[in-house]
């Protein structure tokens, strides 16, 4: 034996040594890893939901409006406090689920709308933490799950069995519901017809309500993507719901509702597009063309011997005047205010007699010419502008 096999040979028994101890101290086995939901999952909060009950046959829509559905076979499910439960009239769907409808409402909804309280008769309470129904570790294990949107502790660690009652009578079966918070029950003033309990009281209920029902369930069912994926929790939903193959579940969901400019365009396309092509050609029309502008035409202006005419013509064919006998007196004042000192200051009546005097008509009758109204037959009218004329021409003369 030489030494570099020795060397060799001591360097293989090392590693077969190692080899051997990393065999006899692991092993293999599956760990889920949770991730987080991705498309459409990602945005829509009831994606995992929809999905089942069409596994089911049951047709899964969303509304964006709370109201009566139409339809009997219709299960309404409201999750969301919206201004349309906080503010808005819920009469109508009282009324609908008097008249045989079946309706879900969440807890965070109970202990938001004390109208829907009122009306119901259901209400939540908070127990006493030193229950002892309750362990600490069911404690922890609860609050983990309800705080956190993905499970962080064992698998299922949060799942509780619950007794399945009707018409307040235990019954044989339970059912192992997980995610949902034990420290939380529902109080009903009304006998439920079917409820879910532990020793804390019950954590999900239905009640009858005219011929309708109301089902009362804890937000935690739907809320994460996969809760309702969990144990017997799809099942007590489905119970609890009362739905069955053909049914729709209608799902209140205020983020479903449709743009404006989506439903404008739906509604009123063609008004749309003939206003923005009036837009369009508006704007066209006042853009700064290209090249020079073309020339201005000169202004073109009649002689005053035409204006005259027509004005003339005018007047005797229509056998109005007015305005003549207007410009007329006009030109005579200001022909007597170049001719007569203080003429400004001088009374209607002085006025007349200073241009009397110095045109040579009678006072009086120019008077009665300029003071009176414009107005009258074509004959005075005449007679005052022939007068008002001879006075103005009689001035420029002196």
């Amino acid at each position: 034996m030489t030494r570099e096999r020795l060397t060799t040979l001591a360097i293989l028994a090392v590693l077969i040594a190692i080899g051997c101890w990393v065999a006899f101290n692991t092993y293999w086995t599956d760990i889920t890893v949770t991730s987080p939901p991705k498309g459409e999952a990602a945005s829509n909060h009831f994606y995992t939901l929809e999905h089942l009950l069409r596994s089911l046959g049951i047709q899964a829509d969303e509304t964006a409006v709370l109201r009566a559905p139409v339809h009997r076979s219709d299960v309404l499910l409201v999750n969301q406090n919206s201004w349309d439960v906080a503010h808005g009239n819920l009469a109508s769907v009282q009324q609908w689920v008097r008249g045989g409808g079946r309706m879900v409402v969440t807890s965070y909804l109970l202990r938001s709308s004390m109208a829907l309280q009122t009306w119901s008769g259901v209400t939540r309470a908070l127990h006493d933490d030193k229950n002892p129904a309750k362990t600490p570790n069911d404690k922890k294990n609860v609050v983990i799950a309800r705080t956190a949107p993905y499970r962080v502790g064992p698998l299922d660690s949060d799942c509780v069995p619950m007794t399945v009652q009707s018409a307040g009578v235990d019954n044989v079966e339970t059912r192992s519901i997980c995610g949902v918070p034990t420290e939380f029950s529902f109080g009903s003033k009304w006998a439920p017809s079917w409820s879910l309990s532990t020793g804390t009281g019950m954590h999900m209920l239905r009640v009858d309500i005219g011929d309708g029902s109301l089902t009362v369930i804890d937000s935690a069912f739907i809320d994460y993507q996969t809760n309702i994926l969990r144990k017997d929790n799809a099942l007590a939903f489905i119970e609890g719901s009362l739905l069955t193959k053909g049914d729709r579940l209608l799902i209140f969901n205020p983020a479903s509702a449709e743009p404006l400019l989506q439903m404008i365009w739906r509604l009123a396309a063609p008004a749309v597009i003939c206003f923005a092509l009036a837009a369009a050609l508006l704007i066209a029309r006042y853009l700064p063309r290209f090249g020079p502008p073309l020339p201005l035409p000169a202004n073109a202006r009649r002689s005053l011997a035409e204006q005259l005419r027509a004005n003339a013509r005018f007047a005797w064919r229509t056998g109005n005047l007015k305005a003549l006998r207007k410009a007329v007196l006009r030109a005579l004042e200001r022909s007597a205010e170049q001719r007569i000192p203080g003429y400004g200051s001088l009374t209607p009546r002085r006025r007349a007699d200073e241009i009397g005097k110095r045109a040579g008509v009678d006072p009086a009758t120019l008077n009665s010419a300029m003071t009176e109204d414009a107005a009258g037959e074509a004959k005075v009218q005449r007679a005052a502008i022939a007068l008002l004329e001879q006075a103005r021409r009689a001035l420029i003369n002196l």
